[in-house]
């Protein structure tokens, strides 16, 4: 579980960023985009490392 710590926070921290991006700037921008699929990836990786 220690290892997820640091993916834990930067889940938390990309998602803010991508919600705070969203407000700002809409949905479909660019930068929200990329905050998204950068998102996907570590949601991803997440779920690889804890069903291990």
């Amino acid at each position: 579980m220690s290892k997820l710590i640091p993916l834990i926070n930067k889940i938390e921290s990309i998602r803010s960023a991508m919600i705070s991006t969203a407000e700002e700037k809409g949905v479909t921008h660019p930068q929200t985009l990329k905050y998204s699929r950068e998102l996907d990836k570590l949601i991803i990786q997440y779920y690889q490392c804890s069903t291990k």
